[in-house]
Order: structure tokens, then sequence, then C-alpha cells
């Protein structure tokens, strides 16, 4: 499936397939995304994975006002 929505996508996922301008930048688990800062560079925002109590996927809170050019 191809979604968008990133948090969706983390919470129902076992895998994350993440492009950036059309090339493969990570293929693996949600958990193991979200060690990393691919989402801030890929799409240029600055936020943080937040952990969601019990064994759910991390949720990603993006800064809106602080936009990364």
């Amino acid at each position: 499936m191809s979604m968008h929505d990133l948090n969706q996508a983390m919470s129902i996922a076992d895998r994350i397939v993440l492009l950036n301008k059309g090339r493969l930048c990570f293929d693996g688990a949600p958990k193991t995304l979200a060690s990393t800062e691919l989402i801030k560079e890929v799409f240029r925002v600055k936020g943080r994975f937040v952990p969601l109590p019990g064994d759910g996927a991390p949720h990603f809170d993006v800064e809106l006002s602080h936009r990364m050019v």
C-alpha cells in the first residue's frame, strides 16, 4: 500500500519504504526509521518521534512553525 500519512503508516505497517526524489533511502521497520534523522532530512522539517504507551509505533510530532529551508 502507498500512503503519505507518516503516522498512519507507522501505526499499521510492518515495513516502511521511504523515497527521496524517487530514490530509496530507507526500507525497514517503523521503529528503526524512528531511530534515524531521515524524516527530518527528507521532508526538511523539525520534529521528533514521541514514543506511545505500550508497544505502539512512535508518533512524529512536527514543529509546524519551524519548517527548515
